[in-house]
């Protein structure tokens, strides 16, 4: 009977270790790394280069991050976003040669680009992907982008086809229509999932030791 009681203290031991794991991993994906605040995807060191995004001013303020053009400008959200933003990128044709400086304030109602020919290509509206989207420079950059679909200047998430019809929108216009009709989508899990499980994995630990030390008394 003792022997019993130990085998089962110590298959709650495991129970609880795997409890922790769990709550380590939790925490780690969605509170341990950075995400798109707009619709969630984690933020890859490729990401981070191609869109420094500032809250004050350019390289001051709160550091923002984003996975894609469209989402940089769904942060403008009214009622979960910012009020303004300072955005460098570069253009996915061109490359970082050609930089793209972008400061929208009044939740994107108001917006100045440099240089002002600078186009969003809008793929996910068509289909609902953040990989659909691109920023080019000028018009040409936007034509051949629209040919080609991507370049080594391109995310590689984003070596994907554009669709036929994409939306080809000049930055400040489409600025408002990100924040105000699509804005911010992503709603991170309560806290209160890992703590859960950390709160969980705890009594189990405790309730395995008392039982082992019961059953090796006995």
């Amino acid at each position: 009977m003792a022997s019993t009681t130990k085998f089962l203290a110590i298959g709650l031991i495991v129970v609880a270790v795997v409890m922790f794991g769990a709550t380590g991993y939790l925490y780690y994906q969605y509170y341990g790394v950075p995400r798109c605040p707009a619709c969630g995807m984690i933020i890859t060191p490729e990401m981070d280069e191609h869109f420094k995004i500032y809250t004050e001013g350019w390289g001051k303020g709160e550091r923002l991050h984003a996975c894609c053009i469209g989402c940089v400008l769904r942060l403008l959200d009214p009622e979960r976003g910012w009020d303004e933003l300072y955005v460098e990128t570069f253009c996915d044709y061109y490359g970082p040669d050609h930089p793209i400086r972008i400061h929208v304030w009044n939740h994107g109602k108001n917006c100045e680009v440099d240089p002002p020919t600078a186009k969003i290509l809008l793929g996910a509206k068509i289909t609902g992907s953040c990989a659909s989207n691109r920023i080019a420079y000028d018009d040409y950059a936007a034509e051949q982008l629209l040919k080609l679909g991507y370049t080594e200047h391109t995310m590689s998430y984003q070596h994907v086809p554009l669709p036929e019809g994409t939306p080809v929108l000049p930055v400040c216009k489409a600025a408002p229509m990100l924040a105000e009709k699509v804005g911010i989508a992503y709603v991170p899990p309560s806290p209160a999932l890992p703590a859960g499980f950390a709160i969980a994995g705890a009594v189990i630990l405790v309730v395995s030791i008392i039982t082992y030390r019961r059953a090796a008394k006995a």
